[in-house]
């Protein structure tokens, strides 16, 4: 039985100027004791908006028919994050994009906003946009990309991708068991450090 959950990597192949870019990584939320779902599932995400208790109530509605449907749709996950724009705009803050994203199988909604860190330099100098996300759209963004459907998309679109990469790592001299799953495979190589992701960023993977 597959794992109802994979986790999505991002690599950071480039550098990149905007301090926050939305639907750029799929995290699961840390649990609270009150959260005992599997970590990855549709009642796992639901549980943890609920715990937290910021989402709102648009939010938990897709939630809760996604924990009967097992299925979030693009639509209600395009419906959330123009929710979180729309507040994040409101706030006065830039946004860049948004834009849909079709390279991981899946659509997925590309945006960043302005931001910058306060004189600690460990908290966001502006915490509108991270509240607004939370509020509308974090819970049902990772639910979207977590769900099996996208994440069988990707896996078939990095399997497209193993045989280059494998041209590439052997001319560069890195060995790794090619009878691994392409996430593990593709994790080990990147370990190698800067030739594995090179052979990896050539294909134009960016996350796994």
């Amino acid at each position: 039985m597959r794992n109802a959950h994979h986790q999505i990597v991002t690599m950071m192949l480039t550098a990149i100027a905007l301090v926050s870019l939305g639907a750029c990584t799929s995290t699961t939320p840390e649990p609270s004791p009150s959260v005992t779902s599997s970590p990855g599932t549709m009642k796992y995400f639901l549980e943890s908006a609920e715990a937290e208790g910021v989402a709102d109530d648009q939010q938990l509605e897709i939630l809760r028919t996604a924990q009967q449907t097992q299925v979030i749709s693009f639509e209600d996950y395009k419906e959330a994050v123009g929710r979180t724009l729309s507040c994040i705009a409101d706030a006065g803050v830039r946004i860049d994009g948004p834009t849909t994203d079709e390279s991981l199988g899946f659509p997925v909604i590309r945006y960043g906003f302005a931001g910058g860190l306060d004189a600690t330099g460990t908290k966001p100098a502006n915490p509108v946009p991270d509240q607004c996300i939370k509020q509308h759209s974090y819970y049902v963004e990772n639910a979207y990309r977590a769900q099996p459907t996208s994440q069988d998309a990707l896996d078939a679109i990095l399997e497209q991708s193993r045989a280059a990469v494998q041209q590439c790592i052997d001319k560069a001299g890195i060995t790794v068991d090619s009878d691994l799953p392409v996430r593990q495979w593709l994790a080990a190589i990147a370990g190698f450090g800067e030739p594995g992701i090179n052979c990896i960023a050539d294909q134009g993977i960016t996350e796994f």
